[in-house]
């Protein structure tokens, strides 16, 4: 199908590139990345009325005790600030 759209100059170069380096027209290369974008889920989801994301396959998780240890850790740095050791 044949349409006319506005696009920015640097998103026009872009497709450009795209369309150069994988050898195809100007057209497909904007469908590709029209199906990419809309192909896209957010890997983050709702739990418990809370945002969270879902971490890569392999990746370090970390859970409540990791959060409340490194807390701890940046209230001990805060409140050591306030504090000039005696001479």
């Amino acid at each position: 199908m044949r349409t006319t759209i506005n696009i920015e100059e640097e998103i026009l170069d872009t497709c450009k590139d795209l369309a150069d380096q994988q050898g195809l027209s100007l057209g497909d290369a904007v469908g590709l990345l029209i199906r990419r974008g809309l192909a896209y889920r957010s890997p983050c989801r709702e739990r418990n009325g809370f945002v969270v994301f879902e971490a890569s396959p392999g990746r370090q998780t970390f859970g409540l005790e990791e959060v409340k240890k490194a807390m701890a850790e940046e209230d001990a740095d805060y409140t050591a600030s306030f504090f000039k050791p005696k001479k």
